[in-house]
């Protein structure tokens, strides 16, 4: 089947569009690796991802299975060069242990050298028996200034506490298609997990589920997370609501968060963030990149009370005017999952819309400090499609999906102005994938793609691309 996304969508087609198909395939036969991956079986969920890297250090995180037991052994192998033989590593961390069902098993790499990639492998034993080892994988720490880098983004994976809705393979296929791109940084943009709803009902979900669908969601992401520096931002399925933040569903999600991906922390970058990950900043190469919470701060939920209600709190927003201001980088890049506020013609407490509402509620204090402070592009998910559109020179980029598809296309075109660079397949869905960025040192300019992700042979197409040079 032919996928002739490479146009830009009339008002026509983005009327016919009725979403991406979705069939529920049985997930234990497409990731067998779900109760514990290679040759450790149950000892381990997935695979290791790699987080909170920075410019001398990083972290490499497991998750141990149901057969974990706390006497067995891990520890990691890391040197420069690639190794064939666990014997030839030059360096390795402590031995680990004591985990069980669950537990995150954490190696904080310390002492590392800036823009180096560094090999890895992961080796375990299990009591009375010999050391074996996982295969190797890498990462790269920070880039130096003056470094042409590439880093990818994805939205809304959207995985629930039950098997449906979503094609599962192509939740997959996309995070294989990052991983083919060799980025040093993924930002998800919320959503990876899908356990509670704005609205009278935050978790309508037995909290039993919870821990399951946090491994399903880091298990897809293993398809990348092992060689790729992850970094997860929440979105308002995640669940952690600032008006809910005293529930036990909080405190439950909050604890599985930690658990399954490797979430930086107060002291993490050297620009600071908030203690549970739910904002910060760094520096990668010439770029500055400064991530948000849209509903941690939240006092009553926007959906029920209004659009004004989305906002960044007052720490939060003296994080970012900190940040913004403080930086040289040539580039500044802001994300979130989906703007503070909309527009008041369409459906505003729900968060929906682009460029054409930055100057709406919330939204509009952070255009104003992006346009002061040089920041050029605001990336955002939550609508599911893939759409460049401008205001005062800022591009709003909303990065697409990652899987999910998007069957409320006519909605989208009902409540909001139309969405510009906006691609469709020839029945008018919505494709998955995910956005590549490529920082180019030399020219100055970032170049800015929509990959496909398919099963068929056109997977990895090229649907849109563009770039903004700097000012």
């Amino acid at each position: 089947m032919s996928h002739p996304f490479r146009r830009p969508m009339s008002r026509r087609d983005f009327i016919r569009g009725v979403g991406a198909g979705a069939g529920a395939l049985g997930v234990s036969s497409l990731f067998p690796h779900l109760t514990g991956c290679g040759p450790l079986g149950p000892l381990l969920y997935g695979n290791e991802m790699v987080g909170r890297v920075t410019g001398n250090g990083g972290a490499v995180q497991l998750v141990a299975g149901d057969g974990c037991e706390p006497s067995t052994r891990f520890r990691l192998l890391y040197d420069t060069l690639s190794r064939s033989n666990p014997e030839d590593y030059r360096y390795q961390s402590a031995v680990l242990s004591g985990f069980v069902d669950n537990d995150p098993i954490t190696f904080q790499l310390t002492g590392l050298s800036a823009s180096t990639r560094y090999f890895y492998r992961i080796g375990y034993e299990p009591l009375g028996q010999d050391w074996s080892y996982r295969d190797e994988y890498s990462f790269r720490t920070r880039r130096t200034a003056g470094q042409s880098f590439r880093f990818c983004v994805t939205a809304d994976m959207h995985v629930y506490p039950y098997p449906f809705f979503v094609n599962e393979r192509i939740r997959q296929r996309i995070f294989q298609n990052v991983l083919a791109d060799a980025p040093d940084v993924l930002f998800t943009l919320g959503d990876d997990v899908f356990v509670a709803y704005q609205g009278p009902e935050n978790y309508p979900y037995p909290p039993e589920k919870f821990s399951g669908t946090f491994r399903r969601a880091r298990s897809i992401l293993d398809a990348a997370g092992h060689s790729v520096f992850v970094l997860p931002v929440l979105g308002n399925h995640d669940g952690l609501y600032g008006f809910t933040a005293g529930s036990a569903e909080y405190a439950s999600i909050r604890d599985l968060r930690f658990r399954y991906f490797p979430v930086p922390g107060a002291t993490t970058f050297p620009q600071g963030g908030d203690p549970d990950g739910r904002y910060g900043a760094f520096t990668w190469g010439d770029a500055l990149f400064v991530w948000l919470d849209i509903l941690g701060f939240c006092a009553v939920d926007p959906y029920l009370y209004g659009a004004e209600h989305y906002i960044l709190g007052t720490e939060q927003r003296s994080f970012l005017q900190g940040v913004l201001s403080q930086s040289a980088a040539p580039w500044k890049f802001v994300f979130a999952h989906h703007i503070f506020g909309g527009d008041d013609d369409g459906w505003a407490a729900y968060g929906r819309g682009n460029a054409n509402d930055a100057h709406a509620y919330q939204q509009a204090e952070i255009q104003t400090l992006m346009l002061q402070y040089g920041a050029r592009v605001f990336f955002y998910g939550h609508d599911h499609v893939f759409s460049h559109s401008k205001a005062d020179g800022v591009s709003y980029l909303c990065a697409g999906n990652a899987g999910s598809g998007c069957p409320w296309v006519a909605e989208l075109l009902e409540n909001y102005p139309p969405y510009e660079l906006f691609y469709t397949d020839a029945d008018g869905g919505v494709p998955p994938g995910h956005v590549r960025a490529d920082v180019n040192a030399v020219t100055g300019a970032v170049t800015l793609s929509y990959i496909l992700a398919s099963l068929e042979g056109d997977n990895g197409t090229v649907l849109a691309t563009f770039t903004l040079s700097q000012p």
